[in-house]
């Protein structure tokens, strides 16, 4: 069970996730806060990111975050990101993780570069 919510002003977003796992009891919640709005086929839009996590290891099976959290028996910790649109549909986005396992306290740190083209196909 999960549940959440963005609240959006100029600019900015602020958001909080509440994560419930009943496989080891452990809850987890995620809190957000962006600026800008990444518009791909818009060249020069930008989002830049940061979010606190702390997860029990029931809360997710496939987390989207780039790294080593799948591994992790829960973890803490942070990441940042960045994203610019180079070109119309050309973003680059560059996405660092340090967390730490709740189990073992052994740290994860990860740096992430891409650079992704959007395209459209009609079939």
């Amino acid at each position: 069970m999960n549940f959440g919510g963005t609240y959006q002003f100029e600019n900015f977003s602020l958001g909080a996730m509440y994560l419930h796992s009943t496989l080891d009891g452990g809850d987890g919640y995620v809190l957000t806060l962006a600026k800008g709005e990444l518009k791909p086929w818009v060249a020069g839009t930008q989002r830049g990111w940061i979010k606190y996590y702390d997860q029990a290891a029931g809360t997710y099976i496939a987390h989207t975050m780039y790294g080593l959290a799948d591994y992790l028996d829960g973890f803490k910790g942070y990441g940042v990101g960045y994203s610019r649109v180079v070109r119309e549909n050309l973003v680059t986005d560059v996405e660092y993780y340090d967390i730490k396992d709740k189990t073992t306290n052994e740290h994860s740190r990860t740096l992430w570069i891409d650079l992704v083209y959007y395209f459209s196909a009609s079939w």
